[in-house]
């Protein structure tokens, strides 16, 4: 059933504020993991960008902001902006960043498909686990190709629906572990559905890769899975999650 920009919004106003911070520290141990395990790919894409001192980099459906500082903390020499259309979660995100006394990093509120900046604004965008949720994927991308810089990097996770990741939804929801994911995910990506997507947004040189194999699962027992599986997995997109990058 397709839903209203409002309706749309409204799930997320429903949940906690803070949500998404809970889920990156206080969550199950699987829950934990695969954020790690996001956050480690997106400091690896930021690194293999080579983005200079000052950059800028936008995060898009950033929620409570807990990636967002992250990152802030582990490249203080980028200036890193959070934004959400969820009001209540950028305020936590901002009291959490004041807390943290972080300078490199702000946070404003606004829907993806109508970006607050101006034109070739920023040295990098990244949306994780974003452009699955959004109302016009299409638009969104649009965007985010508008207030990018020429060569600017793009990263952006989805789930990957040609994957074990539908039946993993489904169970999180009827569980009740998640946060309605059937509901709230509009756009039901695979790997080439997404690169077309983002070709025709304007990127250029595409790379998709998975994460989310086994790691997060393995983890809880063990940290010695091996790399070259998962290496092997990821280049074949099996994974759960689809991983883009790409330059304007």
């Amino acid at each position: 059933m397709e839903r209203s920009f409002k309706e749309i919004k409204e799930i997320y106003l429903k949940q906690k504020p803070d949500v998404d911070t809970e889920a990156v520290y206080k969550g199950n141990k699987i829950q934990v993991e695969w954020h790690v395990e996001k956050f480690e790919s997106t400091t690896k894409a930021i690194k293999e960008a080579s983005l200079s001192k000052g950059a800028r980099i936008l995060d898009i459906a950033c929620g409570s902001g807990p990636l967002t500082i992250k990152l802030a903390k582990k490249f203080p020499e980028i200036e890193f902006t959070g934004c959400d259309f969820n009001e209540n979660a950028i305020k936590v995100a901002k009291k959490n960043a004041e807390q943290r006394k972080l300078k490199n990093v702000s946070f404003c509120s606004g829907p993806a498909e109508k970006i607050g900046f101006e034109k070739k604004f920023f040295d990098g965008v990244i949306a994780l686990d974003a452009l699955d949720h959004f109302y016009k994927p299409k638009k969104a991308l649009k965007e985010m190709n508008r207030v990018s810089k020429n060569n600017a990097m793009l990263l952006l996770t989805v789930g990957n629906y040609r994957s074990f990741w539908p039946l993993l939804e489904l169970f999180i929801d009827k569980t009740g572990l998640g946060r309605n994911y059937v509901e709230s995910h509009l756009t039901h990506f695979h790997r080439k559905f997404l690169d077309k997507m983002v070709k025709e947004a304007g990127f250029k040189e595409r790379k998709i890769t998975t994460m989310h194999n086994l790691r997060p699962f393995l983890n809880v027992v063990t940290k010695k899975y091996p790399k070259n599986i998962e290496n092997f997995f990821s280049k074949h997109c099996t994974g759960m999650t689809l991983l883009l990058t790409a330059k304007k």
